[in-house]
């Protein structure tokens, strides 16, 4: 569901749009003339620029200013007000999850605690500030509800470890070998079916980050992108079968043509119309 924020002027871009994959996640998009934010917070708040930042906001006691692949983290009951601006557009992706989102998630990874708080509120973060923006362009472009929900939870895992004030627990012992296999013969018998992140994390026997860092560690790529291996790879003995290519794309699970020939052409290093050419 997307709700258009008012106040917005011709050719400007503000919306906030629900993540039904991620139940308590919502995405704020804006690409819209710049102007003084003021915004009261109840959701926990992860927001980044896309573009020239100069801008200092107060928060709680402090002013801050921004800077190159920071992000923005805000608690539930707090308020931020933009103080000055030097750009002339805002051109921004911010996550907005639920306490209850949040919590759980802190729950499932062992932080002490009755309430998750962001140890500081302005990160320098290059390679995490890369991941918000690419978890972004999964939940707005033709992600898979298995990359979408995986890229938020293994993004959220981060955040509260590694920017929260109470470090998660080490975990508990579990069965991981076979909790892995289990996931493996999951995503292998609906290899072109709509697998979630809840199935494989409810197979293994594992919380779903948990389950996130054990199948990287053990297969070498995170489930979502070992799905879409295994797409691609039925895919190219479909195509030496000689079925047309619009008929590879449905069988093996793309939402079109060229949701296909894109991710063909990424893991394969062709197109698949060149790759006929070469098989057949």
């Amino acid at each position: 569901m997307t709700s258009r924020l008012p106040e917005t002027a011709a050719g400007d871009r503000i919306e906030i749009v629900a993540v039904p994959d991620v139940p308590g996640l919502e995405v704020l998009r804006v690409d819209a003339s710049a102007r003084l934010w003021r915004w009261y917070h109840d959701t926990y708040t992860v927001a980044v620029a896309l573009d020239t930042f100069r801008t200092a906001w107060r928060y709680r006691a402090g002013v801050y200013d921004g800077q190159p692949a920071m992000l923005g983290l805000m608690e539930p009951g707090e308020v931020h007000a933009e103080v000055r601006k030097q750009q002339p557009r805002d051109v921004w992706r911010v996550l907005l999850f639920s306490p209850a989102l949040v919590d759980a998630a802190a729950r499932e990874i062992g932080v002490p605690g009755s309430r998750v708080h962001w140890r500081t509120p302005l990160v320098v973060r290059p390679d995490l500030h890369g991941r918000v923006v690419a978890a972004h362009r999964a939940l707005e472009g033709e992600a898979t509800p298995l990359e979408r929900s995986a890229r938020v939870t293994a993004l959220l895992h981060d955040l509260l470890r590694d920017h929260g004030d109470d470090p998660p627990r080490a975990p508990g012992p579990v069965d991981r070998p076979g909790g892995i296999r289990r996931a493996r013969d999951l995503l292998h018998d609906r290899w072109n079916e709509e697998v979630r992140l809840d199935d494989l994390a409810a197979v293994s026997g594992m919380g779903r980050f948990q389950l996130l860092r054990a199948f990287r560690a053990a297969v070498g790529l995170p489930p979502h992108a070992y799905q879409l291996s295994l797409r691609v790879t039925r895919a190219m003995a479909l195509i030496r079968g000689g079925l047309p290519l619009t008929d590879v794309a449905a069988e093996a699970g793309f939402a079109d043509q060229s949701h296909f020939t894109r991710r063909f052409a990424a893991l394969v290093g062709i197109p698949p119309a060149r790759f006929r050419r070469a098989v057949c």
